[in-house]
């Protein structure tokens, strides 16, 4: 997952944007997949873009936390376990889309632990990398842009990538 670490923004954002949106147009085009063409398609489309969120996610998280150990050890066996969360609400999310229009126990159970999982790695990821640019203890407050640009990553990535890209080539010279 070291490659999402020394991507350009740009290539991430086409890894995010730009790929799935050309598979689910080619898929479209090349097969008929009946009545249910459009929710599939979606689902694909949504499928590629969390598994490359939460990937970055992830890889910043484990990359940056090594040496320094921003985060404590619970904080990180967290994100581990919840991690296990989102691709189980990612599959359950592609079922109910896919086949059945209801909300069901197990989606409602799976959507307010989504949501903490989602906002505990942003506020992980955003910890982090502020922890890196002040180098001291950060607090909640000095983080809330970088959880803002994290959010909304997909046009976050634009800024947040560069500083990855240097903080990655600083901490691989210093090792």
């Amino acid at each position: 997952m070291k490659i999402l670490l020394t991507m350009k923004h740009w290539q991430i954002f086409a890894l995010m944007i730009v790929l799935p949106l050309i598979l689910t147009l080619t898929i479209f085009k090349l097969f008929d997949l009946g009545e249910y063409e459009l929710d599939i398609l979606r689902g694909m489309s949504l499928l590629i873009y969390y598994v490359v969120y939460m990937c970055w996610n992830y890889s910043v998280i484990n990359h940056f936390n090594k040496p320094k150990k921003i985060l404590s050890e619970s904080h990180l066996k967290w994100v581990n376990r919840l991690i296990v969360v989102v691709i189980l609400y990612v599959i359950v999310f592609l079922q109910l889309q896919t086949y059945f229009s209801e909300l069901t126990v197990l989606s409602a159970i799976l959507m307010p632990a989504f949501l903490f999982t989602f906002i505990y790695l942003i506020y992980g990821v955003a910890k982090t990398l502020k922890t890196i640019q002040f180098q001291e203890n950060v607090r909640t407050s000095d983080i809330i842009v970088e959880m803002l640009l994290i959010f909304y990553l997909p046009f976050g990535i634009w800024w947040i990538q560069k500083r990855i890209n240097q903080y990655y080539i600083r901490k691989c010279t210093y090792l």
